[in-house]
């Protein structure tokens, strides 16, 4: 029996300077233990195709680097989103659900004042206004060249359409996930101009990414046209020298079983020599021959057509069941 004198609490349970920490099983989330590799390379690939971008924008060279990518619940990332920033949700079709690409204040005055002949020093008024006009127009060419940079760098695993779907002010609105306990990936990256730098992120629901999981937990490898030629040559070898069985009908009977069934030894069947042949694999027709006797009494064919299944009717056709032998009517 359990000492009832003991307290739940009893410091000789506990090690040296521990701490109890609360447990609340209402605020619980999922633990997400797979590591995405592939989503490491997607986000090295978006930095570099972003910055390329972004030069074409401020005519001044943008270093984009990935700055962490972080499991987190919805909870948790509302904390670190600001009212002062610029929240857009993107849809990534086919995958279900909405992203989230975010731009601080920093980021934005930085590139507003780069692209009209600025150093990239924020404005006096910043941290008591929303985004002007102008501003909004610059944040959404901006936005509109990270989704194609993004559309991009996803095109090794899956080929998606990036599109923007709306821009919030107010990240209690910013509803990507069902649930406050839902997982997200965070990805954080820094946008360095000159002097000055900022940041902004790209948000993924877990439950979007879900489905291609396993293309994501593997590393991608891009075969090389060269590759490619080689594994189709090898490929290619390997499958002529497959062993196959060819199998001949010299004729068929039409018949019935009861007509099967009244036959007796030495009853004599009418039948007709054909003059070409049907030759198979597994009940497949492959070609169409003659046939006759070679010098060493053997019965040979000599091929006259063989058969293209491309060419056939695109309907599925009964002769060519599996384990169903039936000759082709067509006359040749």
């Amino acid at each position: 029996m359990p000492n009832s004198d003991r307290s739940p609490q009893d410091s000789s349970l506990l090690p040296a300077n521990s701490v109890i920490k609360p447990y609340n099983p209402a605020t619980q989330h999922r633990v997400v233990s797979e590591n995405l590799p592939a989503l490491d390379m997607i986000n090295e690939r978006f930095a570099r195709y972003f910055r390329m971008d972004l030069f074409s924008l401020l005519r001044r060279g943008a270093d984009v680097t990935v700055s962490a990518l972080r499991y987190q619940s919805t909870i948790e990332l509302e904390a670190d989103l600001t009212d002062r920033m610029s929240l857009n949700m993107v849809s990534m079709k086919p995958l279900r659900g909405n992203a989230l690409i975010s731009f601080d204040s920093e980021t934005v005055f930085m590139v507003v004042d780069h692209l009209f002949g600025g150093d990239g020093k924020k404005p006096r008024d910043a941290s008591q206004r929303e985004f002007s006009p102008v501003e909004s127009r610059i944040i959404r060419r901006m936005l509109n060249l990270a989704m194609s940079a993004y559309q991009r760098a996803w095109h090794s695993i899956l080929e998606v359409e990036v599109d923007f779907v709306r821009t919030e002010t107010q990240v209690k609105f910013t509803n990507i996930t069902t649930s406050s306990n839902d997982m997200v990936i965070n990805t954080s990256f820094n946008l360095d101009v000159g002097t000055f730098s900022g940041i902004f992120s790209i948000v993924l629901p877990y439950p979007m990414l879900e489905p291609v999981k396993t293309q994501l937990s593997n590393m991608f490898h891009e075969q090389t046209p060269h590759e490619q030629e080689l594994w189709d040559h090898r490929l290619s070898n390997e499958l002529k020298g497959s062993e196959i069985e060819l199998v001949t009908d010299f004729v068929y009977i039409d018949t019935t079983i009861g007509q099967l069934m009244a036959l007796n030894v030495g009853d004599i069947l009418p039948i007709e020599k054909p003059d070409i042949v049907t030759s198979r694999v597994q009940g497949v027709p492959v070609m169409k021959s003659e046939y006759g006797n070679l010098p060493d009494n053997t019965t040979g064919l000599v091929v006259k057509e063989l058969i293209n299944h491309r060419l056939l009717h695109t309907k599925p056709d009964s002769r060519f069941v599996k384990g169903i032998a039936q000759e082709i009517k067509e006359q040749v």
